[in-house]
């Protein structure tokens, strides 16, 4: 009885954080369609470009981490330059994703053409370029724009790393303890320190700093391998053909790099399953049974829930109860994302 009346409370405190996380992305949302509205183009093309993700939705994850974080330091989120500092956020998350789809070639995301592939390889570039200046360029105070410009370099550092990891995978021998601890660092630098200056860029406090950092970082390395998990798991993709996008583009993820240790490398099983198949979809299909089969997936989210643990444990000594619920929340829905 007493985990019943527990569950139902924590099932009513997660309806009310889900009321206000909804209500803080409908005004990030109404603040981005006014920025975009203000960017002055001569270029029809370029404008429907930098629109067109926008367009598409999105979970506004980054600039939501923002202004919960802004109640932990006691700063109103409505306050007019922490709402543009959150769609500053979202714009720079929106211009890294429109550059990494260009150098994966990909067609597809959220089910739709890609930003070069609708506009042209050129134009996804100048899209990218203009997303970032613009979102540097409304930032507040001087020490936040500088925070952006070094998280994006940090970003562009994470992606360069993952290029190099894809191309050793692909022609050396590689160590399977090294090549986990070369993950760890590569979505430490590409995702997770976006989550960590996300939720931190409200504090002045150096302590307070550090501790929503650190909050924020782990969560961003248990997201990142939700969503490598997430990529091969059917129930969610339903064999679509942008299912399995990471084994197409010879992408080192978590998967990849527990699978290794067993002494599995399920690219070359993929490659191999493809030119018997011909088909991207029936491989991919065949990688995912041998990885459930081998339960390299439950390996996975074992790994992912450590790290949300990491972050749970020091989420008890923030102080405001928002924050709190909001994280507590995020939490769930990343393990919720990987169940099968």
């Amino acid at each position: 009885m007493y985990f019943l009346l527990l569950h139902q409370k924590m099932e009513k405190n997660y309806q009310g954080i889900e009321k206000e996380i909804n209500e803080r992305r409908n005004k990030i949302k109404s603040y981005l369609n006014n920025l975009l509205n203000e960017i002055s183009f001569y270029s029809e093309k370029l404008k429907e470009a930098g629109e067109w993700y926008f367009k598409n939705g999105g979970k506004l994850l980054r600039p939501l981490l923002y202004l919960f974080g802004c109640d932990e330091v006691g700063e109103n989120y409505q306050n007019d330059r922490h709402l543009k500092n959150a769609a500053a956020l979202e714009m720079i998350h929106v211009s890294t994703l429109v550059h990494d789809d260009i150098i994966d070639k990909s067609s597809l995301r959220r089910g739709k053409s890609t930003v070069h592939k609708k506009f042209g390889h050129d134009m996804g570039i100048l899209c990218g370029d203009v997303l970032f200046s613009y979102a540097v360029s409304i930032t507040r105070p001087q020490n936040t724009m500088k925070e952006l410009c070094r998280l994006y370099n940090t970003i562009c550092d994470g992606q360069a790393l993952e290029m190099q990891l894809s191309e050793k995978i692909l022609k050396e021998k590689v160590d399977p303890q090294k090549i986990y601890d070369e993950y760890l660092n590569m979505i430490s630098l590409k995702t997770a320190e976006f989550f960590g200056v996300a939720l931190s860029l409200s504090a002045k406090k150096s302590k307070k700093k550090k501790l929503l950092y650190y909050i924020g970082k782990e969560i961003g390395k248990a997201f990142q391998m939700a969503d490598d998990i997430h990529d091969i798991l059917y129930t969610h993709q339903k064999w679509r053909e942008d299912f399995a996008s990471d084994l197409k583009e010879n992408k080192p993820t978590i998967l990849y790099v527990l699978a290794k240790k067993e002494g599995i490398d399920i690219l070359e099983i993929y490659k191999e399953r493809k030119r018997n198949h011909r088909n991207h979809v029936k491989a991919a299909r065949d990688v995912y049974r041998l990885l459930k089969e081998k339960k390299i997936i439950d390996n996975a989210i074992d790994n992912m829930e450590s790290f949300l643990l990491k972050a749970e444990e020091k989420i008890d000594n923030l102080e405001n109860q928002t924050i709190k619920m909001f994280l507590a929340y995020l939490n769930k829905k990343i393990k919720d994302s990987v169940k099968m």
